[in-house]
């Protein structure tokens, strides 16, 4: 490389030198004053809970009331607040809970509300609700005959159980397997909902229940709907029973939100309302950060950050931060080992959608689009159609098949093969045309290299992007991400030799030694 060449550069190594600087300096502040960890098993994890709420308006004054959880033996919140512009809020103790209330002179259109909190494991466990006995419910009646089929199985179920509590679990077990149970389905004509079903049905036995709602901490989720349980009352203490898998007791990691009969949510001056969860883990800060951590939400740089945004689009953004990364994977693989792809990001693109299918079944769906698209494509060739026509023939073609691997998945009861639809079509389109034009001119030689290079980057990209610590490390620490472009940009200016050209020098090389 020459002196003036490199002085051309100079900006260049002084910009990547910058952005590695101010990365690195990020990554060290957060994880050393913040208290982030570089590790996920470092820390205990924070649960990100927003409800978001929506409605349309009238032009009329709007009040929306929300019943919001408090803090338990298994959950303690952490700080709560709401995202609800021109809404004043405030939180209420009554005697149904927690209620959060928002109120507006005027409001008309759609509106969004959300509610956020966050809570970690208190490490308390649930425990079970003492309360002085309920009253007796009423007993409902069916119109005939679905009044005789509810009470001869409540007949039979008593006969079966010795006191409450076993009368439940058994009534329980039967519903959640109604479907090889004739009377259940019966009685699920003129009452579709489980839950409400089997309300009524220990209702025939005197027994008191309620329902209850809540939020499973498992897995980050975007708007879904809240679970429902069903609080039974056994004798001594309210127990929660799960009417869809028929366990009793509250599930791992379950945040319950509501328990009684009083309404989930309230608008007034608005119609179509509705309110869906997201939930979200996080690292858990210390005591000290979470203070900070306070104090920083008033400031101009915190209200810029990400975690700011709303859940949905945080879960969207935890993937997208470890797309540098993969494109990192890209520029080693392709301009240092010299390994030859179908296009240059297909790999990401591939590796984004086998995060959805699963590595096999993932590679076992591409290989059939594939395989089905050339053998329609070289049909195709025939025709002497223009590229565009060819191309856009090429897309509708790849739905079909896509639409085709649906059906016969949804037919054999295999979930995964649904999940086609998460590949890119318009690059599978692309690449079966250049996989087809390569195979023309430079042979199938060539076509099988460059599907095998691609489809050894995506398996190396779909490795790095599902491995957690990795994925929490990029989340935690999106600066990172500056490092990395510094890196590639370092690698955009590289003009030597690739690992998979030094073989050209092997003669060379045995030459040298017979002249030694």
């Amino acid at each position: 490389m020459s002196s003036s060449s490199s002085g051309k550069k100079w900006p260049l190594y002084l910009g990547v030198a910058f952005l590695v600087l101010l990365g690195s300096w990020s990554i060290y502040k957060k994880a050393t004053v913040y208290g982030y960890s570089l590790t996920q098993r470092a820390q205990e994890p924070v649960w990100l809970v927003e409800a978001a709420i929506s409605f349309r308006a009238d032009g009329e004054p709007v009040k929306v009331s929300l019943a919001v959880p408090k803090d338990s033996s298994a959950f303690h919140i952490l700080d709560e607040k709401s995202i609800a512009p021109g809404y004043s809020v405030s939180l209420q103790e009554q005697d149904s809970g927690r209620r959060a209330i928002w109120s507006k002179r005027s409001a008309e259109g759609p509106q969004k509300i959300f509610y956020r909190l966050d809570v970690f494991d208190a490490v308390g466990g649930q425990v079970l609700l003492q309360q002085d006995p309920p009253p007796t419910p009423n007993k409902p009646r069916f119109e005939e005959p679905y009044n005789t089929t509810a009470l001869d199985l409540v007949a039979s179920i008593h006969e079966r159980s010795a006191d409450d509590d076993s009368f439940a679990s058994e009534l329980i077990r039967q519903i959640s397997q109604y479907k090889r149970n004739e009377a259940l389905q019966t009685l699920l004509e003129l009452d579709p909902d489980l839950v409400s079903l089997t309300r009524k049905l220990l209702a025939l036995e005197g027994i008191p229940s309620r329902l209850t709602r809540g939020v499973s901490l498992e897995k980050d989720s975007r708007l879904e709907p809240m679970r429902q349980l069903i609080d039974i009352y056994t004798g001594d203490a309210w127990e929660l029973f799960d009417p869809t898998t028929g366990k009793k007791g509250i599930p791992s990691r379950f945040l319950l939100w509501q328990r009684g009969e009083s309404s989930l949510l309230d608008v007034e001056g608005g119609r179509g309302s509705k309110v869906s969860v997201s939930v979200i883990q996080k690292a858990r800060p210390t005591n000290e950060l979470i203070l900070k951590r306070k104090d920083l939400t008033e400031s101009a740089l915190w209200d810029l950050s990400v975690y700011t945004l709303p859940i949905k689009e945080q879960n969207v953004f935890k993937k997208l931060f470890v797309i540098p990364l993969g494109a990192l994977i890209v520029v080693i693989v392709r301009n240092l080992i010299g390994f030859k792809t179908s296009g240059t990001f297909m790999p990401i693109l591939l590796a984004l959608a086998f995060l959805e299918t699963k590595l096999l079944p993932g590679l076992i769906i591409l290989f059939v689009m594939i395989a089905a698209g050339l053998g329609i494509r070289s049909y195709l060739s025939k025709l002497n159609l223009l590229l565009v026509p060819r191309i856009s023939v090429g897309i509708i073609v790849v739905i079909f098949i896509m639409a085709a691997m649906s059906i016969i998945s949804f037919k054999m009861g295999l979930e995964t093969g649904m999940r086609v639809t998460f590949f890119p079509m318009i690059i599978i389109a692309w690449t079966i045309e250049r996989m087809s034009i390569a195979a023309e001119e430079q042979g199938i030689r060539e076509v099988l290299i460059q599907l095998g290079g691609s489809l050894f980057v995506a398996v190396i990209v779909y490795l790095t992007m599902s491995n957690k610590h990795i994925t929490h490390f990029m989340y935690a620490f999106p600066e990172a991400n500056l490092i990395i472009l510094g890196i590639i940009l370092l690698l955009g200016v590289y003009t030597g030799y690739r690992l998979t050209e030094l073989h050209r020098f092997q003669p060379l090389v045995e030459n040298t030694k017979k002249g030694e």
